[in-house]
């Protein structure tokens, strides 16, 4: 018999949670694994007083036992580095993080290698919303998991998401708030494509502007599959702080992640990744950030350095 309407649910269906945060998927998915796993981590991870740290509290609170993989001088991931990593050791799982909304450029080799050695792939997309824009940005569907912060990108108190594209949870350990379930309701009113293509926008604007301040270094440029969460910069000759505080005097919302490192990523092993942290700004181009906001941000930052310096 031929129906005249679909009726099969799982038919092209994707395996979704709601999570009241992006950790708390995440925790979700250590919560699978058996108390003798041990997990990679990327060497970049921060921490506040007032926040946490996403990545590393569910780590410590599911007290997996883990290492720590180097990355390069721009966050990139290096291949080689991973694979000399899951041959020299048994590992349960990596988690390979998109940092400030940028696409792991190699991500299809590293995880080729770790499907070699049976090693589970989780993507940290909290900094990245491409969810059904495949055409903008394929990151997320590349590892066994891949989890997201709605939040992050859309005009929500709270919500998380975690997706599973080839393994399967084996309980549903969080509960979404009630408040989570009524952001789900709004997000579908939301146009994903037109806040990606803003954000592009904002961040090519950002370049284009900053390009030739002395003291300021970018530490990303956008490629294919990049919808940035923000445009991260160094800046060089120590004045970091002094800025990011002279900059908040002037009303100028900034961040700076991550200004401290978790602990165990404070030695000396990882001192590149310190110097990332000692140096880095993160400036705004979510999509209610405008043209002019940006041209006075970055004339402030001009403005700023000139007279720390003096």
């Amino acid at each position: 018999m031929i129906i005249k309407s679909p009726k099969d649910i799982n038919n092209f269906k994707r395996n979704v949670h709601l999570t009241n945060s992006a950790r708390q998927g995440w925790e979700l998915i250590l919560n699978t694994l058996d108390a003798s796993s041990k997990i990679l981590l990327p060497s970049y991870i921060g921490i506040t007083e007032r926040e946490g740290s996403g990545i590393y509290d569910p780590v410590v609170n599911t007290g997996i036992k883990h290492d720590f993989y180097l990355l390069d001088y721009d966050l990139t991931i290096n291949t080689a580095e991973v694979e000399k990593l899951v041959k020299e050791e048994e590992y349960k799982l990596i988690l390979l993080v998109h940092y400030f909304g940028f696409k792991i450029q190699n991500i299809e080799e590293i995880v080729k290698v770790c499907k070699q050695y049976n090693v589970i792939v989780v993507e940290d997309c909290a900094h990245l919303y491409n969810y059904n824009l495949i055409e903008y940005s394929d990151v997320g569907t590349f590892g066994d998991f891949a989890f997201y912060s709605l939040h992050k990108n859309f005009p929500f108190i709270e919500g998380g998401m975690l997706v599973q594209n080839n393994l399967e949870i084996k309980s549903t350990h969080f509960t979404p708030t009630k408040k989570t379930h009524q952001l789900a309701t709004q997000w579908i009113e939301y146009d994903a494509k037109a806040i990606a293509e803003k954000r592009i926008e904002n961040f090519k604007i950002i370049q284009n502007l900053i390009n030739n301040i002395a003291g300021v270094k970018s530490l990303k440029t956008i490629k294919d599959g990049d919808i940035p969460h923000n445009y991260p910069i160094i800046i060089e000759n120590g004045l970091r702080e002094k800025l990011y505080f002279w900059l908040m005097d002037k009303n100028v919302p900034l961040i700076a992640l991550y200004y401290r490192l978790v602990d165990p990523l404070q030695v000396e092993k990882y001192i590149s990744m310190q110097i990332i942290s000692n140096n880095i700004l993160n400036l705004p181009v979510h999509q209610d950030i405008t043209f002019e906001d940006i041209k006075y941000i970055i004339e402030l930052i001009k403005r700023g350095i000139l007279e720390l310096s003096e």
